[in-house]
């Protein structure tokens, strides 16, 4: 059980399961994409992606240092992790810097059910839950 009485979905599975899970995160393949030909996520639970203009001015002064994290689900690029970083990408590419037209990203190969958990799980680590 996790500590200070907080609960924690990774409670719920079996240490070998999370030792599974956790060798599988280094699984993540390099690739550069036009951040306008991935997919956001319907699921985000992310109701209103704020600042995107200082982020991406942001790029512009020192680079995008994360890259966005996708799911390839039946060959189709989806967002895991980064909706406002892609925003970014997207707004710069619409103002017309070139250098946006390609853009650094980590993927891997999900089913459907994996990609709706990583949504789940890396939403529930960086928002607020009730």
């Amino acid at each position: 059980m996790a500590v200070s009485g907080k609960f924690s979905c990774l409670d719920l599975i079996s240490k070998a399961t999370r030792e599974k899970m956790e060798a599988k995160t280094t699984e993540y393949t390099e690739i550069w994409l036009n951040p306008l030909t991935v997919k956001e996520s319907p699921q985000n639970t992310h109701i209103e992606c704020k600042n995107i203009e200082q982020l991406a001015d942001s790029f512009l002064l020192t680079g995008q240092e994360q890259p966005t994290v996708l799911a390839r689900v039946n060959g189709e690029f989806r967002i895991v992790d980064g909706h406002r970083r892609n925003k970014a990408n997207i707004l710069l590419l619409e103002k017309g810097d070139k250098r946006f037209e390609k853009v650094r990203y980590f993927y891997k190969d999900m089913t459907e059910t994996m990609y709706e958990l990583s949504l789940l799980v890396g939403n529930g680590f960086t928002q607020d839950l009730t």
